[in-house]
């Protein structure tokens, strides 16, 4: 994709036109909860913060927005 930026263009019209900055602010309640449960999953006093909550809250978020069910989120 990086070496076509006229498909690149196009795609990053189609993704900006779903996150828009309202629909952003509409999300911070729910992104809140999937943080803290994610942060109330940790059971150990270190951790790996990527491993933990960098990596997974992102694709939790993008995965609601289609309305992915919980149990497909890894797929």
């Amino acid at each position: 994709m990086s070496n076509d930026p006229q498909k690149h263009r196009k795609l990053r019209k189609l993704i900006s036109q779903a996150f828009t900055s309202k629909m952003s602010s509409d999300m911070v309640p729910r992104i809140a909860e999937l943080t803290t449960a994610l942060l109330d999953e940790i059971d150990e006093d270190e951790f790996d913060l990527v491993e933990k909550i960098a990596r997974p809250l992102p694709v939790m978020v993008i995965a609601e927005l289609p309305g992915i069910p919980i149990h497909d989120r890894e797929l």
